[in-house]
């Protein structure tokens, strides 16, 4: 979800207010391939497999409403 900086504390208020005790993590990028999946897969498709695998894990949690692990 991309907001500007300006809005972090409200979105963060309302988040916790849906999901008590959840962390808004504004420095980590999901999709963004660890040093050892790089040199396995290559950038690229490394990269991919983060992005399809963080999909995943956000529409189970849409359809199912709570955290989960894909």
């Amino acid at each position: 979800m991309a907001i500007l900086k300006l809005y972090f504390s409200t979105l963060e208020d309302q988040l916790d207010k849906m999901f008590p005790g959840s962390k808004l993590d504004l420095i980590n990028d999901p999709i963004k391939p660890g040093k050892e999946e790089v040199e396995f897969f290559g950038y690229t498709l490394a990269k991919a497999r983060k992005r399809d695998t963080f999909l995943r894990l956000a529409d189970k949690m849409i359809k199912t409403g709570s955290p989960s692990v894909v």
